[in-house]
């Protein structure tokens, strides 16, 4: 039975949600989100008319050029979303694809570059907030609080107060794929927490909070976006810088295995990714300095 490509989206974004991602537990909302996007985006304007059997190399060109409207990724990932759909029809709708799809190169896109903030950019962000007003003393509790724990800003909107224990500094959340997890807090950072919630007089249960509800990811990334703009930093400053500038200092000072632990990134690749730019960092600033150094040596 011929399918047209767009009449398998449906059935294949169900698919994703029960079957797909890190051992096959589902993918998370986001990527889902990123997965419909491109499909009824990129590969619907270009291929969705066709039928499965009508497909050929020609349409993988198609997909690719299409995809550039998602952005400098999306050529990219229109292609690689695209081959996965196809392996679906294939394996799960019984729909016959006329050219080995499983051999399509997937275009190369250049890395993106590895952004942290350095301690004196870090001074410049913390001071950006008024710790006299609410707004501002959260928004700084929680910049100590992502500094400490590496979390994820979803991560950390999960949080009750219930969840953390002033004393000790642990507490519980749930993280990226949905599964409860428990760390310790520094005690710079609960030192923060506590002064945070002493000055609150709310029921909220959440550890954090706009206004008297949870805070949102996107309502912390606008207010800080906007504190943060007059200071012209050159990077993208906002919530998951934190966490990488938390990685960078751990990885300067402790080995790779313990960071990928500490940050639970579940595929090695990704710690080795970050490392592999801080190393290459590392090697540029001794390399100009024991240059210089001589520099000055032979000029004396």
């Amino acid at each position: 039975m011929f399918m047209k490509v767009k009449d398998s989206f449906s059935s294949y974004l169900s698919y994703c949600a029960a079957f797909g991602g890190f051992k096959n537990m589902g993918n998370t909302s986001k990527t889902l989100y990123e997965k419909k996007r491109f499909l009824y985006g990129a590969i619907l304007k270009s291929v969705g008319e066709k039928d499965f059997s009508g497909l050929n190399e020609y349409d993988i060109v198609a997909v690719r050029e299409a995809g550039v409207i998602h952005g400098m990724y999306g050529a990219q990932r229109s292609v690689l979303y695209f081959r996965q759909l196809l392996d679906y029809a294939e394996t799960r709708l019984g729909q016959r694809v006329p050219f080995n799809y499983r051999k399509v190169k997937i275009p190369f896109v250049p890395e993106k570059k590895v952004e942290y903030l350095t301690p004196e950019e870090l001074e410049r962000v913390r001071g950006a907030f008024d710790i006299q007003t609410m707004a501002g003393l959260r928004t700084r509790t929680l910049i100590e609080f992502m500094m400490g724990t590496a979390l994820r800003i979803g991560e950390v909107c999960s949080i009750n107060k219930t969840n953390f224990d002033l004393e000790t500094g642990k507490f519980s959340f749930i993280d990226k794929y949905g599964e409860e997890q428990e760390m310790t807090c520094p005690e710079n950072s609960t030192w923060w927490v506590k002064m945070y919630l002493a000055s609150r007089h709310d029921d909220c249960p959440a550890l954090f909070i706009s206004g008297r509800a949870r805070l949102a990811p996107n309502s912390s990334k606008g207010y800080i976006r906007t504190k943060l703009k007059p200071l012209n930093i050159p990077k993208k400053c906002c919530h998951h810088i934190l966490r990488k500038t938390c990685g960078t200092n751990l990885l300067l000072d402790t080995d790779i295995k313990s960071v990928q632990e500490f940050l639970r990134h579940k595929d090695p690749k990704t710690t080795m990714k970050h490392y592999t730019a801080i190393t290459q960092y590392q090697t540029r600033e001794a390399t100009a300095r024991n240059y210089t150094n001589k520099y000055v040596v032979a000029m004396a």
